[in-house]
């Protein structure tokens, strides 16, 4: 079953993401500031002409380097052939540099800036051309099998810009130190956790899509944008994909609920005069989408894994959902017969809203005689099942094979030489 939505929205924890790294950007332009007047004060009170003069203030290139700008690669620690064209902040010369209120440095990400008095203000905005990610890909959760979309939002950013979706390992661990913290030896372990940032080939576009999950695509995906101006990447959000799981009663329950929906949706359709029994779900799609009913989903048993719901009904394949339309019982207008079937469990809804269980029940008393068991099999819908026997409840085998039919099926087990046997009816795919 695919439990998660894949659909992104902006959330607490991104825009706090977003506001901390803003932050941490005002804080360079704080200690570029800082550089600045000190440089000043040894240099008569002339004002810097730009950040090269400023390397033996500055404490690292590093400082140069707004941490909302991803790279995969980090800044450099020192001087030695530094390319100043990389740098995220833009030197504005002041006009009037006695003015403390003047500008002399900008954040080419977030438009913060600093003031020849050493202060800086926070601006909390973006270039306009910036990739700035609105929304990163949710964490999801679905079973092998299913078909997962990992997408985001972005805005502002200006074209061309190049997407790039990745796997992440952020396990991996190195550089085990033990530390001193005394002339006795005591100390403490000392660990850094790092991760991996692989690309994943061929996946360029907004929407990363995974059309069957193995359990080896459960892991952490990130997405990096990039273009003239720098790069945004998302932080690394999960794809659980546990072990298939079997279908629950809960499923069932929910499974029996949509279809007694879906045939009340068909009802208020059916209502308008002449119009009788829908042959197609998208007939009626003004009924399913009543927020009485749900949206798309209505139309996807919980216990699919080959059928995910998408965000809106222009996306719906009518043709693929989990339940189907009984054509012929629907043109009768019976209420007494099967209107629609679950593809997943078999359950059938009747006209007049009955759900029956799964599509082969064994309907009537086990009878003996002449040493041959005999009984009947109904078939809600048309489909195929097979009808089974066992001595132990373990060990089954094949007695008849029924394809496609509905009604009421008489069996007589021609075997005489059992003293006991147990007998069960399943659907088939």
């Amino acid at each position: 079953m695919c439990f998660g939505e894949s659909l992104p929205s902006p959330d607490v924890l991104w825009v706090a993401r977003e506001r901390g790294e803003s932050i941490n950007c005002l804080n360079n332009l704080h200690r570029i500031g800082t550089a600045a007047r000190l440089w000043q004060s040894e240099n008569g009170g002339t004002f810097p002409s730009g950040f090269s003069v400023l390397t033996n203030e500055l404490e690292a290139p590093s400082v140069l380097f707004c941490p909302s700008n991803y790279r995969r690669e980090r800044p450099p620690t020192n001087w030695d052939g530094f390319a100043w064209s990389s740098i995220d902040y833009e030197w504005i010369t002041p006009t009037n540099q006695s003015d403390p209120s003047a500008v002399f440095c900008r954040c080419k990400i977030h438009r913060n800036v600093g003031r020849v008095d050493g202060s800086a203000d926070l601006v909390f905005g973006f270039n306009s051309g910036w990739p700035r990610i609105l929304a990163p890909p949710l964490t999801q959760f679905a079973s092998t099998g299913c078909l997962v979309r990992l997408e985001f939002v972005l805005t502002n950013a200006a074209e061309p810009f190049h997407i790039q979706w990745n796997r992440e390992d952020p396990f991996w661990r190195t550089n085990v130190v033990f530390v001193v913290t005394d002339e006795t030896g005591d100390g403490y372990w000392r660990t850094n956790y790092i991760g991996t940032n692989t690309p994943i080939a061929g996946a360029t576009n907004a929407v990363f899509v995974i059309a069957s999950t193995m359990t080896n695509d459960a892991g952490f995906y990130s997405v990096t944008i990039s273009n003239a101006l720098g790069n945004a990447k998302t932080g690394a959000h999960r794809l659980y994909v546990p072990q298939a799981r079997p279908i629950t009663p809960m499923d069932e329950l929910l499974c029996r609920i949509r279809l007694k929906m879906i045939n009340l949706a068909a009802r208020l359709w059916g209502d308008e005069p002449g119009q009788g029994w829908p042959l197609s779900f998208a007939a009626v799609t003004n009924d399913i989408g009543y927020p009485l009913f749900g949206w798309p989903t209505m139309l996807y048993c919980p216990a699919d894994t080959n059928r995910v719901a998408p965000a809106s009904w222009a996306s719906v394949n009518f043709s693929d959902t989990s339940y189907e339309i009984l054509q012929t019982n629907a043109v009768s207008e019976d209420y007494s017969e099967p209107f629609a079937r679950c593809r997943v469990h078999g359950f059938v809804v009747l006209g007049d809203g009955t759900v029956l269980p799964p599509v082969t029940s064994i309907s009537s008393p086990l009878v003996r005689s002449n040493g041959q068991f005999a009984f009947k099999v109904r078939n809600s819908a048309s489909s195929s099942f097979v009808i089974q026997a066992s001595t132990n409840l373990v060990d089954w085998t094949n007695l008849l094979t029924v394809t496609n039919a509905i009604g009421v099926f008489p069996f007589t087990d021609t075997a005489t030489n059992f003293d006991r046997r147990f007998y069960r009816a399943l659907q088939l795919p």
